[in-house]
């Protein structure tokens, strides 16, 4: 029995779609079409996938918000398993305190709203991060010397042999716009946030200064969020733009003149165009600055 037979029989709680389109599933727009797609709502599904991997030689590839994605053209082999139907928040109450535990694929924007609705603080600083849970934790997601690792208290995943684990914070190594959560293959299902009673103005006040901070930000066109991480010592965005990189276009793909670390969807750019300028704008700061520019979006080409 191959991977693609063994899936058919062992999934029967979530429908497997063939030649899905992906483009629509990133906020870059970008994307062709996967070989197998699948949404899990169960955890029992996840784990099941998660074993055919294993077991059967399955290329598993998985996909939250789809904000941090860059996916190629054409038709990508394997199978797709987004996490964006496996959401939930669930609120335990300790005093002054309380801790969210969250599904992988809820939204950061729904957990900023849950917290404010609480009067609670302590994830203002991912105000404006768009994407999932799940992919907040792997990117280890933030800003201004805060993380999403701050306030975390556990993490689950489901490891190669379809097995739920839980992690103590202390025991996941947190790195900048990374984290261990995915090394060896795990998917991260689920975690516990800490957040603490507060006041509605300084959460108010809070909010609205990172708001401003990403003010800059080219909301208005698709993209992927920042292209390359911040070298230490710099800040991409400028590196990016004393290099002159800001207005660069390849196709309807173009390097944001408002950021210069956003490329921008202002059409029907393809992965080829945006690669393209993520070259480009490599080279132009290797040469005039002697710096490596580090990734921070995932590419996936296959």
């Amino acid at each position: 029995m191959n991977w693609s037979e063994a899936l058919s029989k062992n999934i029967r709680s979530a429908k497997i779609e063939r030649n899905f389109p992906l483009a629509p599933c990133t906020t870059m727009g970008i994307g062709g079409n996967a070989e197998f797609y699948i949404e899990a709502e169960e955890i029992e599904d996840i784990k099941n996938i998660k074993s055919l991997e294993n077991s059967e030689g399955l290329k598993l590839k998985i996909i939250g918000g789809g904000s941090n994605l860059l996916i190629r053209d054409g038709i990508v082999n394997g199978l797709f398993l987004s996490t964006r139907r496996f959401k939930g928040i669930n609120i335990k109450n300790a005093g002054d305190s309380f801790t969210l535990e969250v599904k992988a694929g809820t939204s950061m924007r729904d957990v900023i709203a849950r917290t404010f609705s609480l009067s609670a603080e302590g994830l203002e600083h991912l105000v404006g991060i768009p994407g999932t849970v799940g992919g907040a934790l792997a990117g280890n997601a933030g800003g201004k010397g805060f993380s999403i690792s701050d306030n975390v208290e556990w993490v689950e995943t489901v490891d190669t042999k379809g097995m739920l684990c839980r992690w103590a914070k202390d025991e996941i190594e947190w790195r900048y716009r990374s984290s261990s959560l995915t090394d060896s293959g795990r998917i991260i299902v689920s975690c516990g946030l800490c957040v603490k009673k507060g006041s509605i103005d300084r959460i108010k006040e809070r909010q609205s200064f990172f708001w401003g901070i990403r003010g800059n930000q080219p909301y208005e066109y698709k993209s992927a969020g920042c292209i390359f991480k911040n070298p230490e010592g710099y800040a991409a965005g400028k590196l990016l733009d004393d290099c002159k990189c800001k207005g660069l276009r390849r196709g309807d793909a173009h390097v944001s003149t408002r950021h210069a670390n956003f490329i921008v969807n202002t059409g029907n750019a393809s992965f080829k165009d945006v690669t393209g300028l993520i070259n480009e704008c490599r080279k132009r700061v290797k040469e005039s600055k002697g710096i490596d520019l580090e990734l921070e979006v995932r590419l996936l080409n296959d």
